[in-house]
């Protein structure tokens, strides 16, 4: 057991959900292979601790709250970046639900439907079961509208092609789902509005 999961597990409920949030509010940034491992790790052990379960509550306990929505997505977020088996308890506890219901509801709010799309993008990253429930929950068109919304968003724009490349990595089914939903045309628009964002492209081009 590590240190995070024997900390958290003191604490008064009150007290956890705020060191939760601390501790997802730390910057996305570009990890180191060690980094990712250390992070894997730390997410691993946030979601055993109940950290899962504190963020699912409180996003699906406040829909209309845009400050509890943007947290909780970035909480899903972090604790998705753990390893397969973390991604699939994210997606068993109810998180792509209730990161669609967040998009739908605040879809003018361009933070909410980052973290989102990044959310959504980082779940993708797990095995076909991941990709699959994203589907079935409206995901390729939570992702499609946030892009069509906010075009001149180019971080938006990245993370929306990442997940539209990783939902359509590796299964046949998802695959015709993302370009049965619209993806095509949202990601070559994205490429021929940001045209000189190096990483949109590298991204655009993954997924088409």
């Amino acid at each position: 057991m590590c240190t995070v999961h024997c900390i958290y597990n003191t604490l008064p409920p009150f007290y956890a959900f705020f060191v939760l949030f601390m501790w997802v509010r730390r910057p996305v940034v570009v990890l180191t292979p060690r980094q990712k491992v250390e992070h894997s790790r730390d997410a691993n052990a946030m979601a055993d601790a109940g950290g899962l379960m504190e963020a699912r509550t409180q996003v699906a306990a406040r829909p209309e709250s845009i400050k509890v929505q943007r947290l909780g997505c970035s909480a899903l977020l972090k604790l998705a970046r753990g390893d397969a088996a973390c991604k699939q308890a994210v997606v068993d506890a109810g998180g792509v639900a209730a990161v669609v219901a967040a998009m739908g509801r605040h879809t003018a709010d361009a933070e909410v439907q980052c973290w989102g799309c990044c959310a959504l993008g980082t779940l993708a990253d797990g095995g076909v079961a991941c990709k699959q429930a994203i589907v079935d929950a409206g995901g390729v068109a939570a992702v499609v509208a946030a892009m069509g919304q906010h075009t001149a968003d180019a971080k938006l724009q990245r993370w929306g092609c990442r997940a539209l490349r990783n939902l359509a990595c590796r299964d046949a089914a998802c695959k015709q789902a993302v370009v049965n939903g619209g993806a095509v045309v949202a990601v070559v628009a994205a490429m021929g509005e940001h045209t000189a964002d190096a990483e949109l492209q590298r991204l655009g081009s993954g997924a088409l």
